[in-house]
């Protein structure tokens, strides 16, 4: 029954504006709904008021308005709006315009707040002052400002308000973090930190923006009110061994489950004194590059480390993949990423014959120099037969490693599979690492992939011949998400796709128009337009194929994608009307030419 509802979520929907609001209006019965989210609706001013008057909403406590251009007028009604709902405690307002004053006077009228996003705004002086006579708000614990633009100033006098001394930030990811030191040039941000002592219930705490060098690390190494920290991120950091001994010998560092040193090349013997921290022994999640081989020897050495769930390398030419292997404290690793490391065939064999593998869930080797032989190491281990995600983009594993792929009875636990080759105009490339429609029908019809809910084929020689056995591939009826960008097939595969049997449940499709000798145009457009097997598809990216006003108005028109919200195409060639028309009808769109 509706009244027993707690959470609505209509994010994306094509009612927008009023008329979402008056369907809301329409449900009186709603009186206990406790949380609303409306991201991504088109809502205006006059809809912000007209929701504020439906009456069933007065005992919200969570509203997500996020992604909505309100604009001035929009965020002057939101004001007026918040007194509507006296008891909201969290409130996401991302991406409403980039004039944030408007925005933060709307949430300062609500005194129960204890989460507030206002992330991609700009954060000015303005804005600050308005959030320092906010006292009201002392109960905070997460204040997002991610994507937002902040002078030096405003971020030293947001690290100075006092009445913010009950922020976490608690946040399943990095991303949203209140980290306005950011914004200040070299160590002067950590300096500012230096002061807050009101921020010691901070459980997020990033310098993603390269300002610290040894000096700064050593300062931060010496906050006495970060014990509460439980994620660190310092990616991109100047760094090196002294600054990582300082901090190393930081007692805080007891309390860190997260690690990021993305984008830090740090010196292998400085990546072997922060790892080595007996303070570190309850990580779960490390990331880091890979900038010297003995960094992969480093965490070897780590052998305090033996609560590790999530290990990501990436991004350096050297991966001492022997040193991993042999590590037993990294045995209960289950999420791995060795991402443009250099793995060779070699490296892989040497991880699938030990148990670092054992307990793996996730694996991502994307953009390595693996071939097929690698490949066939990877297909007989017998460790993987837990795995339910295996990257291996922007490898050169051909035919012949796709066909082992498809033979391997231990990868049948697998929801997400990522293949990538190289096509037959690289004539400088060997022809034996090209993914062609032999092996891309073998992959649809191996009997161990039926449980796959996402396939990329991106990049493989997938022409309309492929196509053709991957929509009469009965074993692929649960996929979900489907890449097929710069690909080989023509017109008449996207025929096959629009007329696929075995798609229904597919909710994101992705193709580009450049990859094969025939360029997808507005007739494979049309064909896709008339499909009444993929009702249930929310996502199309159609970069590069060729659209005219007739393939888009049937794109609009379409009645089998009637929950098509996301659209990514190239609008050269269409008339002003019918972009106006597209506009109107997709809540988001990319343009990519």
């Amino acid at each position: 029954p509706a009244e027993a509802l707690r959470r609505l979520e209509l994010d994306d929907n094509r009612l927008h504006g009023r008329a979402l609001v008056a369907g809301l209006r329409s449900l009186p019965r709603l009186t206990n709904l406790q949380a609303l989210s409306l991201r991504n609706c088109g809502l205006n001013a006059a809809a912000i008021a007209s929701l504020a008057e439906v009456t069933q909403l007065a005992k919200l406590t969570e509203l997500d308005l996020g992604d909505n251009s309100l604009g001035d007028e929009g965020t002057q009604a939101l004001v007026a709006a918040c007194q509507s709902w006296p008891q909201l405690q969290v409130l996401r307002l991302q991406n409403l315009s980039r004039a944030a004053a408007g925005t933060i006077c709307a949430a300062t009228q609500l005194h129960g707040l204890r989460s507030l996003q206002l992330s991609g705004h700009d954060i000015g002086d303005a804005a600050v002052q308005i959030l320092a006579r906010a006292s009201h708000l002392a109960g905070l614990t997460s204040l997002a400002l991610s994507c937002s633009t902040l002078t030096s100033v405003a971020a030293a006098q947001l690290v100075g308000l006092t009445h913010f001394a009950n922020l976490r930030n608690l946040h399943p990811t990095d991303r949203d973090v209140f980290a306005p030191w950011e914004h200040l040039p070299d160590n002067r941000g950590v300096l500012a930190l230096q002061k807050a002592t009101h921020l010691s219930r901070l459980q997020a705490l990033s310098f993603s923006s390269g300002t610290l060098d040894d000096q700064g690390l050593a300062v931060l190494a010496s906050l006495r009110h970060l014990s509460e920290v439980t994620s660190l991120i310092l990616a991109n950091g100047r760094f090196g061994l002294a600054g990582a001994k300082t901090l190393a010998d930081a007692p805080w560092l007891a309390s860190l489950r997260r690690l990021n040193l993305g984008g830090a090349q740090l010196p292998a013997d400085a990546a072997a004194a922060l790892l080595g921290s007996p303070y570190l022994a309850g990580l779960q999640d490390v990331r880091m590059c890979t900038g010297e081989r003995l960094t992969c020897a480093a965490l070897a050495m780590a052998t305090q480390l033996t609560a590790l769930s999530s290990l990501h390398l990436c991004c350096g030419p050297h991966c001492d993949a022997e040193a991993l292997a042999y590590a037993p404290h990294l045995h209960t690793v289950r999420q791995l990423t060795l991402s443009a490391v250099g793995l060779s065939d070699a490296d892989l064999a040497e991880l699938m014959r030990t148990d670092v593998v054992g307990n793996l869930l996730y694996l991502n080797l994307k953009s390595n120099a693996l071939t097929s032989r690698g490949i066939h190491f990877l297909a007989k281990a017998r460790h993987v037969k837990h795995l339910t995600y295996l990257n291996l983009y922007d490898n050169k594993i051909g035919d012949a490693g796709v066909q082992a792929l498809a033979r391997a009875p231990q990868l049948s636990s697998l929801r997400c599979l990522k293949v990538s080759g190289y096509k037959p105009r690289y004539t400088w490339e060997d022809p034996s690492l090209w993914i062609d429609a032999a092996s891309i029908e073998a992959l649809s019809f191996s009997p161990f992939f039926r449980g796959l809910t996402k396939l990329s084929l991106r990049g493989t020689n997938a022409d309309d011949e492929a196509l053709r056995s991957l929509t009469n591939a009965r074993g692929l009826y649960g996929l979900r998400d489907l890449d097929l960008r710069s690909t080989t097939f023509s017109n008449v595969g996207l025929g096959h796709l629009a007329r696929a049997d075995n798609l229904h449940l597919l909710r994101r499709l992705r193709i580009s128009g450049w990859g094969g000798p025939s360029p997808i145009g507005p007739a494979g457009v049309l064909a896709l337009a008339q499909t009444t097997n993929m009702d249930r598809l929310t996502s199309l990216s159609l970069c590069g194929a060729q659209l005219s006003d007739q393939s888009a108005l049937a794109l609009l028109d379409a009645k089998g994608l009637h929950k098509l919200v996301y659209l990514s195409y190239v609008e050269d060639g269409l008339s002003d009307q019918v972009v106006r028309r597209m506009k109107g009808r997709f809540s988001w769109i990319e343009y990519r030419l």
